[in-house]
């Protein structure tokens, strides 16, 4: 499979302005070791992301042990809508917010509009072109949706094999999905949009179950609620990682969702903000942030998700057919608010 450099990868939905379609510009006179004098003068980072503290309680305890001139940090658990709002909120009210922020590079939109990020010369601080995403973002990490099967209950050729499979009226009320838009789109760029949309009004029309959030679907399958059920990769993962009786296949297509680094204009501790970024990009920090968060970086040398999407059909949508995923983005959101009526 031939693997499209992540530079200019899924950019935000609903706004394409010059910002990300121009090139990487290169900030003069910003290089590793100048971001590395600038955080010894800080000795801070704050920073929101998605992880529980207890992930990042180890992760910076190995990033302070490389750059023990970091002598504190704060980490506030923030994601999607309230993350973005957490940093307006903070612009708004002239109050300190955090330096550096992760989310998914479609619901990044609201900064963007507010011009709250900062552009950064990531090539020139180190960072591999390969994990680039624009001149305002690189790459975190990615995640996978997968179909999880309960292994007490679901054996042999019953194991489905792919999309299809999920279908089967074999597991009506046996089955589970997480309601939600976001993987359809990626699916509908390698099979077509008709295709797509019919296959979600199956899933719609099919008597499985739905639940709001990937974690209830995994919960489900662990505990034999549901035999088998479509979610994120990391939740099941994590069941299996409790003990649950749990495993997956990667369907193909296969979709693939990215989230980006972001620094905040304004930002109290930029040069360490940028530190971290470095960190979490090379092989120590990424390897780390993986084997603790079962998201990775698949550019770094050594990733497991890396190996899973050289080896697979990976759905998803290059920036240059942004039109295209904000199109069936909709018409997948259409389809299931209408299912609910």
């Amino acid at each position: 499979m031939k693997i499209t450099k992540l530079t200019g990868f899924l950019v935000t939905v609903g706004v394409i302005t010059p910002m990300f379609l121009g090139s990487l510009t290169a900030l003069a006179g910003e290089s590793f070791e100048q971001i590395v004098a600038g955080a010894k003068k800080e000795g801070k980072v704050v920073f929101f992301e998605s992880q529980p503290d207890k992930a990042w309680i180890k992760l910076m305890k190995a990033f302070q042990k490389k750059y023990p001139f970091i002598k504190s940090y704060k980490h506030e658990r923030l994601f999607g809508g309230k993350l973005n709002t957490r940093i307006i909120t903070d612009a708004q009210a002239g109050a300190d917010s955090a330096d550096l922020m992760t989310t998914a590079p479609y619901a990044i939109t609201p900064l963007h509009k507010r011009g709250l990020l900062q552009k950064v010369d990531w090539k020139g601080i180190g960072i591999s072109p390969k994990s680039i995403y624009d001149e305002y973002s690189s790459l975190s990490s990615v995640f996978f949706y997968a179909i999880g099967y309960n292994t007490d209950l679901v054996k042999g050729a019953d194991i489905p094999k792919g999309w299809n499979d999920i279908l089967d009226p074999k597991w009506a009320e046996k089955g589970a999905w997480w309601r939600y838009y976001q993987p359809w789109p990626l699916l509908a760029k390698s099979w077509g949009q008709t295709k797509a949309e019919n296959y979600l009004k199956s899933l719609l029309t099919s008597k499985l179950r739905t639940a709001r959030s990937p974690t209830t679907v995994a919960n489900w399958i662990a505990s034999g609620e549901a035999h088998v059920g479509v979610t994120i990769l990391t939740r099941l993962q994590g069941a299996r990682k409790k003990g649950a009786p749990v495993a997956w296949i990667y369907p193909d297509p296969l979709p693939m969702i990215q989230l980006i680094f972001g620094v905040l204009k304004g930002a109290k501790n930029p040069n360490a903000a940028k530190l971290l970024v470095h960190w979490l990009s090379s092989p120590e920090g990424a390897l780390m942030y993986e084997k603790i968060s079962m998201r990775g970086n698949p550019w770094v040398k050594g990733s497991e998700l890396g190996k899973v999407m050289a080896s697979h059909n990976t759905a998803y949508y290059p920036w240059e057919k942004m039109d295209e995923y904000k199109k069936s983005s909709a018409a997948m959101t259409a389809i299931l608010k209408k299912a609910k009526k």
